[in-house]
This record gives structure tokens, sequence and C-alpha cells, in this order.
């Protein structure tokens, strides 16, 4: 899928949820989701790093199985939120690359 295509998609999704919710101010709802998301990773990486009080520690696969949610879930977010300020993230992408192929 391409990131046009996807953030169509995203547009879509959230305007369906804030719809049946009744959520105002879409930006900070699509902020505090991003943070929240960026917890959730940071909670399985370190799941997977240290053990918890119960002995437990994640199985490879279930970091992968794991991050990958929490990483989609952050990418959604972070995706709501550049709707909500109508940037085109394919372009803002490929302007940072460019930004950062001259720095290296």
């Amino acid at each position: 899928m391409h990131i046009r295509e996807l953030q169509g998609k995203i547009r879509e999704l959230v305007r369906r949820i804030n719809g049946t919710h009744g959520h105002a101010n879409s930006h900070l709802i699509s902020l505090m989701k991003a943070m929240e998301e960026l917890g959730e990773i940071t909670r399985v990486m370190l799941k997977a790093e240290i053990k918890s009080r119960k002995g437990d520690k994640l199985q490879k696969h279930e970091i992968k199985e794991q991050l990958s949610d929490e990483l989609s879930d952050t990418v959604i977010a972070l995706i709501s939120l550049a709707n909500d300020y109508d940037i085109d993230m394919a372009t803002a992408l490929e302007s940072k690359f460019e930004v950062h192929n001259k720095r290296n």
C-alpha cells in the first residue's frame, strides 16, 4: 500500500470513529493516541528485555507480534495527526529523505 492510500484510509477510519464517539479536537486526540501507543511500544520492549516480577520475559515471536501491533497503532495515530493538519505524508517523507541524504 502506498503512503497516500494509507493516509486516505486512516482519514476515513478516524472520521468514522470520531463521528461514532462525538470527538471534538481530533488533533489533540491524535496526539494523545500517538503518545499512548509509544508507551505501549516501550512496554513491549521492556518486557522483551527485562524479566518481570513474575519471572516472565517475552519470547521472540511474542515480541514481533506485539511490536508489530503497537508500531502499526503508532503509525495510524501519527498519520491521523498529519491528516488533522492537512500534511501530505508522502511529500513530507520525500522531503525529509532528501534532507537526510544531503547530510550523509
